[in-house]
């Protein structure tokens, strides 16, 4: 498990062994960073993805340990970023500009899809998870909470309310990599 932590605008990495022992927090980015998102590919490629300045920016940890270094993967300004990786060990990139969702996708050979918008807002705050049924883009969009499955085959479901409260304003998900559960997680003040 990767715990990543930012404090102070500098991003931690502590990582849970298999045995239970943890490594210890280190600083991977010295920011100043306003935002963390990350993703672990089945292949055991780790993805830290930051925002600064409204850049995003994606760092990879090999599963020997070793770092690509931090490259600028959209220009801005993005206000809020999501990451999942996908069953082949593709990276999912989304970003929140102007109230817009973009998904770049960073396939298992490193190449990148390009950035397309998948949701046309008003949208407040964005989550992501990855699971055999493919990628579950969340939303945020006046208090209420969307979800939007990109299938494998790369068609969408189309957006649709599962949370009609009107207070939410913030938003996690994960997805369950072999049995497709779901999770979603959502805040009011």
């Amino acid at each position: 498990m990767y715990q990543l932590t930012l404090a102070g605008g500098r991003v931690h990495l502590n990582i849970r062994r298999a045995d239970g022992s943890w490594t210890g927090a280190r600083v991977t980015d010295q920011g100043p960073v306003s935002a963390v998102a990350a993703a672990v590919a089945p292949n055991g490629f780790f993805f830290q993805m930051t925002l600064t300045g409204g850049r995003v920016h994606v760092n990879i940890r090999h599963p020997n340990g070793a770092w690509d270094g931090a490259k600028v993967t959209d220009q801005g300004p993005v206000s809020a970023i999501a990451a999942a990786a996908g069953v082949n060990n593709e990276l999912h990139q989304l970003t929140l500009a102007g109230g817009k969702v973009h998904l770049n996708t960073r396939h298992g050979n490193g190449a990148w899809s390009g950035a397309r918008v998948t949701d046309q807002g008003p949208v407040s705050a964005v989550a992501a998870a990855a699971g055999p049924q493919g990628l579950h883009q969340i939303t945020l969009s006046a208090g209420r909470a969307f979800h939007n499955l990109r299938r494998t085959d790369g068609s969408w479901t189309g957006a649709r309310i599962f949370d009609d409260n009107g207070h939410l304003f913030a938003i996690a998900a994960g997805c369950n990599i072999s049995s497709g559960n779901l999770h979603i997680a959502t805040m009011i003040p």
